[in-house]
């Protein structure tokens, strides 16, 4: 009896174990992603910023000039 019940309690800390993994792998991907996304924000800005001060109208800045409509 305490053996079946020491034996279901280790599995549940082993399934535990792993979805603590598959959850710690997601939080990686998504810090990663987010850090992508920061630095590429950060070069828009920083290319707004640089336009802005060129004097270029604002017809020129929408769609990075790749003919798609700013939002």
């Amino acid at each position: 009896m305490l053996g079946t019940a020491l034996m279901l309690s280790m599995m549940s800390a082993w399934r535990d174990r792993q979805e603590l993994q598959k959850v710690t792998a997601a939080n990686d991907f998504l810090r990663k992603s987010l850090g992508e996304m920061t630095i590429a924000i950060t070069a828009k800005e920083k290319e707004i910023d640089r336009l802005e001060q060129a004097g270029c109208p604002p017809a020129a800045r929408e769609g990075g000039g790749n003919g798609a409509k700013a939002r």
